[in-house]
């Protein structure tokens, strides 16, 4: 997650973390910006918390430029914003769209936001200037680039879009004035192959498949030897079958013996002995 002073923020994808590339921080430390990897089709959401002194605080949120939303509590230390509000008791989940690319030059000169592909959350102090029991309102739905002209691509494959509409408890809005501003994360997003591509993400290694020697099982009869043991058991059986001829024709070995007395029997040269 992303640090400035007791604040933190962070985006998830269908509510895990996901991991922040290549950091920076600006030289006064009021904005830190990271590369995150996007996945099109997939519901996203921006979280924030306060670990320091509780404090009135407002969250607002722009995704490719547009507005989604803001959160606002006098008390509460931890946000999130995951859709883009359509009454007071539904909204629409943000999700990751992959940008459609046409040669129409119908497309040509539409205004293209220069923070596509970029997911930005400004953190103020406030102070509530407004009745919570005012009636709510619902802002204005942000525009969604997802058909760009070619020549327009602005180095980004995805952009955000809305996803279903769900049910969720019911709120109020409250009318607020900026003490200060705390900070600005910036979360830049992206295929995680065009981040691998630029040396923003790194690329795991994949690791060699361990050799294993192939074995072959005949399992269309149980009683049925592999090629193996049937070799084996033809080698026994002629093995066995020369030690019995063996054992039927003792082979003679003709040997030279010296002219002496052995176990006192005397052996001229030339006499065959029998070894068997």
């Amino acid at each position: 997650m992303l640090q400035i002073g007791s604040f933190s923020a962070w985006v998830s994808i269908d509510d895990n973390e996901v991991p922040q590339y290549a950091p920076e921080r600006s030289e006064d430390g009021t904005q830190v910006l990271c590369w995150i990897a996007s996945e099109a089709g997939k519901n996203f959401s921006v979280s924030w918390k306060n670990s320091g002194p509780s404090k009135t605080t407002s969250g607002k949120l722009y995704v490719d430029g547009e507005s989604c939303g803001s959160r606002a509590s006098r008390k509460k230390r931890d946000f999130k914003i995951s859709g883009v509000d359509t009454s007071p008791t539904t909204q629409r989940l943000l999700m990751f769209s992959r940008i459609e690319l046409t040669d129409d030059d119908a497309y040509l000169n539409l205004p293209t936001s220069s923070e596509l592909g970029d997911i930005k959350l400004e953190v103020h102090e406030v102070a509530i200037t407004g009745d919570s029991r005012e009636a709510t309102k619902v802002s204005t739905q942000p525009k969604v680039h997802q058909t760009l002209h070619e020549r327009a691509k602005k180095g980004s494959m995805h952009c955000f879009n809305l996803g279903k509409e769900i049910i969720q408890p019911r709120f109020n809005t409250v009318r607020s004035s900026t003490i200060r501003i705390i900070g600005t994360f910036v979360f830049k997003y992206r295929p995680l192959e065009l981040l691998q591509a630029n040396g923003l993400a790194p690329i795991e290694k994949k690791r060699k498949p361990t050799s294993l020697p192939r074995i072959t099982l005949d399992l269309t009869d149980d009683n049925a030897e592999d090629e193996t043991t049937g070799k084996i058991r033809k080698l026994e059986a002629e093995l066995k079958a020369l030690k019995q001829v063996q054992e039927r024709n003792p082979k003679r070995v003709k040997t030279e013996i010296k002219n002496e007395p052995l176990s006192g029997n005397i052996f001229q040269p030339g006499e065959i002995i029998d070894l068997t």
